[in-house]
């Protein structure tokens, strides 16, 4: 009922089974400008309103899933650009061993960058499965005793994680600004958080919209009328292992992440806290391959951010992106806010 209902809001057809009804969703999102990209991505008409465009996208993408992945043909051409000025996280990029070849492991599928890179710790820079990290951090970052900070994690765009560490006393304002600074700032957007009042297990994001925690309200006048501020210390909200909040940085061009509590630990010594936070653990920047010559890309159109980008929209170099709007064109980096307004690392 709560997807139907949104559907509603989005003036989008709400038949169908669970699971086209939040591809839907996500798809009725987009602008007309984004929805009529995707359109020429797929090789579809691009042709009447947004009902329309939801709905062919919809169809393609149904029909293509069963049919089996093949590599999209391109052009193998030298692509070097000497005068390639700019400026992307070159630090973050690692060796062939170091970090997911998404292109030879998805074998051209049509979510071709949707293969989880690896976790990297940010005490011993040990690499290792999303499904190691837990077990990992237990032993390199905490100790036996009684509980000194909160352990967080952060996921976006299916494949970016990143792992924090916050005192006992932090508040939401706190976690708003460890999410601004490793992720999301670019302009200083108004953000929020929802939350459910109960404990609930990891569920899709439109079933933790009980309550709303929401910054620069006065400043913006946003319509939704949070019941608690920033100020809200995290321990009154977060009391049992495994809840779940959503985090939402930027209410137009909005980026989205999912917040797991891990629990309360001790932690190891005196790590460095900066503004009341401490990155423990993230992703190593997934490697997508460029739309034109596979080769690593560096940068991508401005379509919205990382969950409405299409294979097509990556380039290694501006030679490579060549033919497209050079204003749209920004760079990629290890951020589910990359290819969002003008985010810049």
């Amino acid at each position: 009922p709560e997807l139907k209902d949104m559907l509603r809001e989005l003036d989008v057809p709400v038949g169908g089974k669970k699971g086209e009804l939040i591809t839907r969703i996500k798809l009725a999102r987009l602008d007309m400008p984004q929805l009529v990209q995707k359109c020429k991505d797929l090789g579809i008409s691009h042709q009447g309103g947004k009902r329309e465009l939801v709905r062919d996208i919809q169809e393609k993408e149904k029909t293509a899933e069963n049919e089996p992945g093949h590599p999209i043909e391109v052009e193998i051409e030298d692509c070097n650009d000497d005068d390639d000025e700019w400026e992307t996280d070159e630090s973050e990029d690692e060796s062939e061993d170091e970090s997911a070849d998404f292109a030879s492991q998805n074998k051209g599928g049509k979510d071709t960058w949707f293969v989880r890179p690896l976790e990297k710790c940010e005490k011993c820079e040990k690499k290792m499965e999303l499904t190691q990290a837990e077990d990992h951090l237990k032993e390199c970052w905490f100790e036996e005793g009684p509980a000194n900070v909160f352990y967080l994690e952060a996921q976006a765009f299916q494949v970016m994680n990143i792992h924090l560490i916050l005192p006992l006393n932090a508040s939401f304002d706190d976690l708003d600004e460890a999410l601004r600074m490793y992720w999301m700032e670019c302009c200083g957007h108004l953000s929020q958080f929802w939350y459910r009042k109960n404990s609930a297990p990891f569920q899709p994001p439109s079933s933790y919209q009980d309550s709303c925690i929401q910054k620069f309200k006065d400043d913006f006048g946003f319509s939704d009328t949070p019941t608690k501020l920033m100020s809200t210390k995290l321990k009154k909200i977060l009391t049992t292992k495994n809840q779940l909040i959503r985090y939402e940085y930027d209410i137009g061009t909005t980026t989205e992440c999912l917040i797991l509590f891990h629990g309360c630990f001790r932690v190891k010594g005196k790590p460095k806290m900066i503004d009341n936070s401490a990155l423990i653990m993230r992703n190593i920047k997934p490697k997508i391959p460029c739309g034109k010559c596979k080769k690593p890309a560096k940068y991508l159109l401005n379509n919205g951010g990382m969950e409405y980008a299409s294979p097509t929209q990556f380039f290694c170099s501006k030679k490579c992106g060549r033919g497209e709007e050079e204003e749209m064109l920004m760079g990629y980096f290890n951020s589910p806010r990359s290819g969002a307004c003008g985010f810049d690392g």
